[in-house]
């Protein structure tokens, strides 16, 4: 690789081992492939940011590990939780898959190669030197599960945070659902079909709705919503 790449290459690199989602192992058994692609090109074509790509299929693991299909909302799902006058917050949750950490077993599997750009990133100022052995350790981009495992724990997570939902103080609280079907009596056009109810509000329940790591809370005004999203 060109020397400029290479520099790019350990910076993005060096910036996950610094957080120990990449860290150093006794052995490993096979590699994690890593490549740059250009982000932005500058006027005489040379690539002014990187994005690495992490490629567990080159080393087979990608073929021997349970990968299952799972229900994701759509931006539908966000606008059935909205009432005229909601506010909606957006939430972007970093590094996604990088919070949820992998079992130890697995790591020796995920080794990562660090000779094209050891001297760089030893070079850099607080990070550790690199080691002979190092592997990931979190749910990587490019490991098929990671999809899977992360954004099942979050949901676990959510849940939890929710906690119980007749909770007079809680911002995603609610007392009933209500149907409002199209062709009833008491059909209402400015309600969703069905909706949670909150009686002390007197509206709509404040709901929090998440594609990966896009979140959207809403609720009745700003300081509801902005509750919601906290």
């Amino acid at each position: 690789m060109k020397e400029e790449i290479c520099k790019q290459l350990a910076h993005k690199v060096g910036d996950v081992r610094q957080k120990y989602y990449i860290a150093a192992i006794y052995r490993t058994e096979s590699d994690v492939d890593y490549f740059a692609v250009p982000k932005g090109l500058g006027p005489l074509g040379e690539w002014l940011d990187i994005r690495v790509v992490y490629n567990g299929m080159s080393c087979g693991l990608n073929d021997v590990v349970w990968a299952p299909g799972f229900w994701l909302p759509t931006a539908d799902t966000a606008i059935r939780q909205l009432c005229f006058g909601f506010w909606s917050v957006d939430l972007d949750l970093g590094e996604m898959f990088l919070n949820f950490p992998l079992h130890k077993w697995l790591h020796k599997y995920l080794g990562i190669r660090m000779e094209a750009i050891a001297k760089y990133i030893n070079q850099m100022k607080g990070h550790h030197r690199v080691q002979v052995f190092e592997a990931w350790t979190r749910c990587l981009m490019g490991f098929g599960p990671s999809p899977f495992l992360a954004i099942r724990f979050y949901y676990h997570g959510e849940e939890f945070i929710i906690e119980n939902p007749r909770d007079r103080d809680s911002a995603l609280r609610w007392d009933k659902v209500v149907l409002n079907c199209p062709g009833s009596k008491t059909f209402d056009p400015r309600f969703p079909w069905v909706y949670k109810w909150d009686n002390i509000r007197k509206s709509v329940a404040g709901a929090i709705v998440t594609f990966v790591d896009d979140g959207r809370a809403s609720g009745k005004d700003s300081e509801h919503a902005w509750k919601v999203g906290q």
